[in-house]
């Protein structure tokens, strides 16, 4: 809130995960916030991935996450516009 106040542009970077944190109330959520603050130019989803699985084996700690697949398309798409349709602020899948 502070770097808003001081004109500071931002980008809201929005790790979403199925079962976890990809529901209305977090979406709404993620809206409400770039509603609130005047200089978000973008937010952005970032759809969850197993892109990390394989460096937590490598180095021998346990994948928290429960998923085993990356996120479906139609679900990131019905993500999207949940927030968009809230928002002011232009939102892009970053996947």
């Amino acid at each position: 809130m502070q770097l808003d106040a001081a004109g500071a542009r931002a980008i809201l970077r929005c790790p979403l995960i199925p079962g976890i944190n990809a529901d209305d109330t977090h979406l709404e959520g993620i809206a409400r916030i770039a509603n609130s603050l005047v200089h978000v130019t973008e937010i952005t989803l970032h759809p969850y991935h197993l892109l990390g699985k394989s460096k937590s084996e490598r180095i021998g700690a346990h994948y928290p996450l429960p998923h085993n697949d990356f996120a479906e398309a139609h679900a990131v798409g019905l993500w999207l516009s949940v927030i968009a349709d809230r928002t002011r602020v232009p939102v892009r899948n970053n996947r």
